[in-house]
């Protein structure tokens, strides 16, 4: 009984690690920007060394989706909403007003 516990708890830290290392600290200035993509590069790398699944598992997947969409306005479909970092660098939380 114990052991199933121990894996079990082991899954939960790993999936949690896999999601921490999914977006890079750079992932503003690179995305939409380099044909890699932002998982490229140093998350690959991160990967490599923490021995995570190269492609992401469907629980990281899903809690990545939501929380990218809870932190986004809605937006009517269709339009030409763009951001980009580089030329326009400005962080505003959509709590703030």
């Amino acid at each position: 009984m114990a052991n199933e516990e121990i894996v079990t708890n082991e899954n939960m830290w790993k999936k949690k690690l896999e999601a921490y290392v999914h977006d890079p600290a750079e992932k503003a200035l690179i995305l939409l920007r380099i044909r890699e993509g932002h998982e490229a590069g140093t998350v690959a790398t991160l990967k490599d060394i923490l021995q995570l699944p190269e492609s992401m598992s469907s629980e990281v997947r899903n809690a990545d989706h939501w929380a990218a969409a809870a932190d986004r306005p809605s937006l009517p479909k269709g339009g030409q909403y763009r951001v980009n970092f580089v030329k326009k660098p400005e962080l505003i939380h959509p709590l703030s007003a």
